[in-house]
């Protein structure tokens, strides 16, 4: 049976080398091969994707308006930001994509370079950190990133929260990733 939530055994049973083929995975969904402006993406839609810094931020502006409405100033500039950051840290993209959505982040309002910094994992990169109006409060976040590769390590994410007997604490999560790749291997049983 497959559905939202489900895969059916068969979908999972083997892997091959060869192109990459659409199918039920990501939860269920069919020919979704990952998450863009919102939509759910196949392989043929993320080959179309622009590698030139100039024409993937045009193609990213359009399908943010197609897709989720008229955004103006402050809102499309994150809608922006989030679908650069779904290109560099979920979608298997070229590295001259990612290169040219990294190009994009630095280049907007209220990113800020870090320099060199150190994840939560302990590994070495660079970082650029932003703030994010998330339920009425600001959120600091920072993308970490291997600067040999160009892959993310971590996103990181810190913000304020009122206790029930009034005290403030600043509440963190991160995501780190640990390995980014293609591989003809199957999963290690």
């Amino acid at each position: 049976m497959t559905g939202l939530g489900r895969v059916s055994p068969e979908a999972l049973v083997e892997s091959a080398p060869g192109p990459p083929q659409g199918g039920p995975h990501r939860v269920g969904w069919r020919n979704a091969d990952g998450i863009l402006t919102k939509q759910l993406v196949n392989w043929k839609a993320l080959s179309t994707i622009p590698s030139d810094p100039t024409a993937l931020r045009a193609f990213l502006v359009t399908h943010i308006a197609r897709e989720n409405g008229a955004y103006v100033g402050r809102e499309m500039e994150a809608e922006l930001r989030e679908s650069c950051l779904e290109i560099i840290t979920g979608l298997p993209v070229s590295p001259e994509v990612r290169a040219s959505a990294y190009q994009i982040l630095a280049s907007m309002p209220g990113m800020k370079p870090e320099g060199a910094v150190t994840d939560p994992l302990g590994r070495a990169g660079q970082a650029l950190s932003y703030q994010v109006m998330r339920d009425g409060r600001v959120s600091d976040e920072r993308l970490v990133i291997d600067a040999e590769s160009g892959l993310p390590l971590a996103t990181e994410t810190r913000s304020v929260s009122r206790m029930a007997d009034g005290r403030e604490v600043e509440i963190g999560s991160f995501i780190a990733y640990q390995q980014i790749g293609w591989t003809d291997e199957g999963p290690a049983q």
